[in-house]
């Protein structure tokens, strides 16, 4: 079996959180939740503890959804951030995305029972974009290494594109074929 997906799941209405943790935890089974109440739990669980993903409910006593992600994006860049909510309306979750959460969900029983397929596809997104941001790294490693080699080398080179037909050619390879740039 494999590892269970942590979260911590921020929620001041006991029903919404016992209902949310059946979705996650009873009924999918995939996921491990950790719950908080107040914003003193929260942020003592988030310091202390490592999560997949944070779940927060928009209006929570005393603290916002929207606070919930301000927090995990100055100490946790990169663990994504969902909000759910059973008053928000289409302004809020347009506001929640442009700061940075990463999906936004109506607390309804239709949406509750789809919440762990919304996590995984968060997470897999999250995968994915780290993935592709390691990938253009070693591109530009692999890159600078080949320029600095080309460059210590007495060669020339020359590059064309099949798609424009466009020829380029550095100025070693126009003097190796006798020609003067000019």
């Amino acid at each position: 079996m494999s590892e269970l997906i942590r979260v911590l799941y921020i929620d001041d209405n006991p029903a919404d959180l016992e209902l949310v943790c059946a979705a996650l935890e009873k009924k999918h089974g995939g996921f491990k939740v950790t719950t908080a109440a107040t914003r003193q739990q929260f942020e003592t669980y988030l310091h202390q503890d490592t999560f997949d993903l944070v779940l927060s409910d928009f209006n929570i006593l005393g603290y916002t959804g929207l606070e919930v992600l301000g927090e995990v994006q100055k100490y946790l860049p990169l663990l994504p951030v969902v909000l759910v909510t059973g008053t928000g309306s289409e302004e809020i979750a347009i506001e929640a995305l442009k700061s940075g959460a990463a999906d936004y969900v109506i607390k309804t029983s239709d949406h509750i029972k789809r919440l762990p397929y919304t996590l995984l596809s968060v997470l897999e997104g999250k995968r994915l974009q780290l993935e592709t941001t390691q990938t253009q790294e070693k591109l530009l490693r692999s890159e600078e290494r080949l320029k600095l080699a080309l460059s210590g080398a007495d060669l020339g080179m020359w590059d064309w594109n099949l798609v424009t037909d466009e020829l380029t050619v550095d100025h070693r390879w126009v003097e190796m074929l006798g020609y003067r740039l000019g």
